[in-house]
């Protein structure tokens, strides 16, 4: 088994209690002494690796095992003078399920290094399941192949799973499709046992918590306005049939992905597996982990060498903000830099406030629901209320507004239309998600040639692929109850404010990839006064550049056409 040299010194010293499940074999030893002589398995068979646990397999270790390896943090190691480590909590689950008759790996041992009663680290090792996968790999292989039987038949399984653990009565809290195993026959397995504990009933809102967390999960494949089918296999295993179970899971679903979108976005101003959070000097920085501190000092230098030069890499300046671009090997990068202007600057900065954090979580919370937008890099906050916030540059894009005026005599449909629908499908993902952009005018749209996302959700399947919409100017990204009417009015507003080559039947494209986005109808009197708004917005925009041209003599502005 290759090996790699861990923690020395002090760590080495203590020596680690094992704990096994029956007599181990002279290879599970040799791993015991490793493990406890601090050199831990090496790259080749490592499966995960995060801030609090790594997992490895081992198929020539004891016949194969799967090794897990728990780190404490922070305050934990008080937690755990009390309670079992997490591998202990892992061994005794997983051997009270094989008495309850559930199909789990079979538990091989685990032990624990303490110093004084305080728990340093833990290793749990359980059998390895040859040729299996995780149910969400298998959904994604599925989904990918377009084999929906095999969707069908893996997620009522799963299913069926949970309801048998909910009437031993056993609660899994962190049960998902990355958490059950499809063996090689294909049966399912319950992993990831250390969040699992036998209780004395759950409550009905246990259950579709639990429920929840599981359909979710699967939503890759599994399109969630299907979740009442789902429901009935989990009642029919049960035995209780019950109506309103497929009304209140889907309630239940609406809860948990806003708590799942809130948490993952959180992720980027602490330290987690994408992103890390350092204490400057002048304030703090957040950023993505690829993204080191030495690049981003050497772009923050660059950007104050180009808004000094005023060059072409000056992109904007104004008394609040200046932009600016920077090149290397690395690509294209895109620094805006806030300035300290409004009022009580210093104020903002020490209440979270700030346009350019609300920009970052902005742009985090895009990503995790999956709608395109530059890719934030890093935020620092320095202590005198200014920011800055860099984005990478995506290559060859135009803003909406610059695409829709070289239009001209050239209608150019095979593109209009595609586009039309593609920004359809992000607003009414927006309104779908509980979020308001307050400026979502044509000027704040890219139009490029990005390969869409991955799709994560079914319910977004036939979103349209091409051309790449992405939205920017994230700090005027607010959220709002899903489907806010006034929310939607003031957004769709300012979207239909375009030059008049955009026709009727673009804007039918627009409504009808809007709803399949939404998930619902686009109210008419909404409809209506955006439409009207539009008008006013029109009507203002050209009597300002009638103005304009009185005085100065220039030319006036493209004709609109808001309601053609």
């Amino acid at each position: 088994m290759p090996t790699t040299a861990s923690e020395p010194g002090r760590r080495k010293s203590l020596p680690i209690r094992w704990t096994w499940g029956r007599a181990p074999d002279e290879s599970l030893k040799a791993l015991a002494a490793d493990l406890e002589a601090g050199r831990v398995p090496g790259d080749a068979g490592l499966v995960k690796r995060g801030d609090r646990r790594a997992v490895w397999a081992l198929p020539d270790v004891g016949g194969g095992v799967l090794l897990k390896h728990f780190r404490v943090r922070g305050w934990e190691p008080l937690l755990f003078v009390v309670r079992p480590s997490r591998a202990a909590a892992e061994y005794r689950s997983a051997a009270q399920l094989e008495r309850l008759g559930v199909a789990t790996p079979a538990p091989l041992g685990f032990g624990d290094r303490r110093r004084g009663g305080m728990l340093v680290e833990a290793w749990s090792l359980a059998r390895l399941v040859p040729d299996a996968s995780t149910l969400g790999e298998a959904l994604g292989r599925a989904a990918a192949s377009g084999d929906e039987e095999a969707i069908a038949r893996w997620a009522a399984s799963a299913m069926r799973t949970v309801a048998a653990l909910h009437r031993l009565p056993v609660l899994h809290r962190d049960l998902h499709a990355n958490n059950l195993l499809l063996g090689p026959d294909g049966a399912l397995l319950v992993i990831d046992l250390h969040s699992m504990r036998r209780v004395s009933g759950p409550s009905r809102q246990q259950r579709l918590e639990n429920l929840a967390r599981l359909v979710f999960s699967m939503r890759a494949a599994v399109d969630l306005r299907d979740a009442g089918a789902l429901a009935a296999e989990y009642s029919a295993v049960r035995g209780e049939p019950d109506e309103a179970l497929a009304a209140d899971l889907a309630a239940a679903l609406d809860d948990f992905e806003r708590s799942y979108v809130e948490g993952r976005t959180a992720r980027c101003l602490v330290d987690s597996t994408l992103f890390t959070a350092e204490r400057l000097h002048d304030g703090r920085v957040y950023r993505r982990r690829e993204y080191s501190i030495e690049r981003l000092r050497a772009d923050l230098l660059r950007h104050g060498q180009t808004v000094r030069a005023s060059g072409p890499a000056l992109l904007g300046s104004t008394p609040r903000a200046r932009v600016t671009c920077v090149d290397d090997e690395g690509g294209g990068r895109i620094v805006k830099e806030y300035l300290r202007a409004g009022r009580f600057p210093r104020l903002r900065h020490v209440l979270r406030r700030g346009r350019a954090r609300t920009a970052w979580v902005a742009a985090r919370r895009l990503d995790v629901i999956g709608l395109p937008t530059p890719q934030a890099l890093a935020l620092i906050e320095r202590d005198d209320g200014s920011a800055a916030l860099v984005t990478r540059r995506i290559e060859g894009a135009v803003t909406l507004r610059t695409w829709l005026a070289t239009l001209g005599d050239d209608a150019r449909p095979a593109e209009r239309r595609p586009l039309a629908a593609a920004v359809g499908h992000v607003v009414g993902r927006l309104a779908r998600a509980g979020l308001r952009h307050d400026d979502l005018s044509t000027k704040n749209w890219l139009v490029a040639d990005e390969p869409p996302p991955a799709l994560r959700d079914r319910r977004d399947a036939g979103a349209p692929p091409r051309p790449g919409v992405l939205l920017i100017d994230l700090d005027n990204l607010r959220t709002v109850p899903r489907h806010d009417a006034r929310s939607l009015v003031r957004m769709l507003t300012q979207i239909a404010d375009v030059p008049a080559g955009v026709t009727r039947t673009d804007r039918q494209r627009f409504v009808r990839a809007f709803e399949r986005a939404a998930g619902r109808p686009l109210p008419p009197e909404v409809a209506r006064e955006a439409l009207e708004g539009a008008r006013h917005r029109a009507a203002r925009r050209a009597e300002l550049d009638r103005r304009r041209s009185a005085t100065v003599g220039s030319a006036p502005a493209p004709p609109v056409n808001p309601t053609r």
